[in-house]
């Protein structure tokens, strides 16, 4: 099982991203952009974990969720990976609720070092991916429409009250995510 463990985003506000991603989308033909309906903030990527595991997985989500309390998240502004001339990823960015998903990645990264799986190379960045780019050709372009875009208001801001534990289903048409378990955050909540 190809595995993750990540917080939602409630419809209302990935509706307003793909709306605000329309403009993007007109432009450039390099980019695969994201279905809005499987838009998400991935705070651990596991990769390919044996079924066998699952049960310790799923107690190390339980376990992080208990750390950080429900908070609040607001999207605000388009930017990429990397930044500049280049772009791989595009992305909506976190103008508050940032500090708390910081929080959620690290929580997971000590639950997962625990039990054998490797540290991300790279700090923790709040984002929520919008689009890959397939090819060269159009960055410049691509980023100087991203940077007329870096303050744009993304919506509602809404709550996020549970991590999820997905599976990623690579199919012919692309990727299709199956939530395996969901643990409130918060000491009140537990898991569940």
């Amino acid at each position: 099982m190809r595995l993750f463990v990540a917080t939602e985003v409630p419809p209302s506000v990935a509706g307003a991203v793909a709306r605000a991603v329309e403009g993007l989308k007109r432009g450039f033909r390099s980019v695969r952009w994201e279905d809005p309906a499987k838009y998400h903030f991935t705070l651990k990527f596991l990769g390919e974990v044996g079924a066998e595991r699952l049960p310790d997985v799923t107690a190390a989500v339980a376990r992080s969720s208990l750390r950080v309390e429900p908070f609040d998240v607001r999207l605000r502004g388009f930017g990429s990976f990397p930044p500049g001339r280049s772009p791989r990823v595009v992305w909506a960015g976190v103008g508050s609720g940032g500090v708390e998903l910081g929080r959620l990645a690290e929580a997971l990264e000590g639950e997962f070092r625990a039990l054998g799986f490797p540290r991300e190379a790279r700090p923790y960045s709040a984002h929520l991916t919008v689009g890959r780019v397939r090819g060269p050709g159009e960055g410049p372009a691509l980023a100087q429409a991203l940077g007329k875009r870096a303050t744009a208001e993304l919506g509602e801001a809404f709550r996020t009250e549970r991590l999820l534990l997905l599976e990623s289903r690579l199919l012919p048409g692309g990727s299709r995510y199956e939530s395996l378990h969901a643990s409130a955050l918060g000491a009140a909540g537990g898991g569940g």
